[in-house]
This record gives C-alpha cells, structure tokens and sequence, in this order.
C-alpha cells in the first residue's frame, strides 16, 4: 500500500450559520457546496476519492508500462 498524497483543497466555510454550511473547491476546479457536518464529511471523502482517481491515471499515463 502507498503512503497517501496530500491533496489541495480550498474550503469557505460560513461559521456564523447554523447548521455549518460552505463550499470545497479543489485544483481542477471542481466546487461543492456543503450543508451540516455530515455533509462536510461526505464531500471530503467525495473530493479526496477523486483526487486518488486522478492521481493513479497520471501515474498510468506517465508510466503505461507499469499496467502490464
């Protein structure tokens, strides 16, 4: 198992509203916006998923010999 990469995120979050709501944005441009806490934790899971994805296809890309 690989050691996990950090992954660069943008999160706005409005602590004055209850429940916590915000948005998270990543690198590609990708933006979510959130309501309460569990959403929070869903959209991180979400984003951070999305960025492993994106991680082993350009690992694929930059290494095709390595799929064999």
């Amino acid at each position: 198992m690989s050691s996990p990469e950090p992954i660069d995120l943008h999160c706005e979050i409005d602590s004055l509203e209850e429940p916590i709501s915000g948005r998270i944005g990543n690198r590609r441009g990708r933006c979510v916006e959130f309501r309460g806490w569990i959403e929070l934790a869903a959209v991180l899971t979400d984003v951070a998923e999305d960025a492993r994805s994106e991680t082993s296809t350009t690992r694929s890309e930059e290494h095709p010999h390595d799929r064999l």
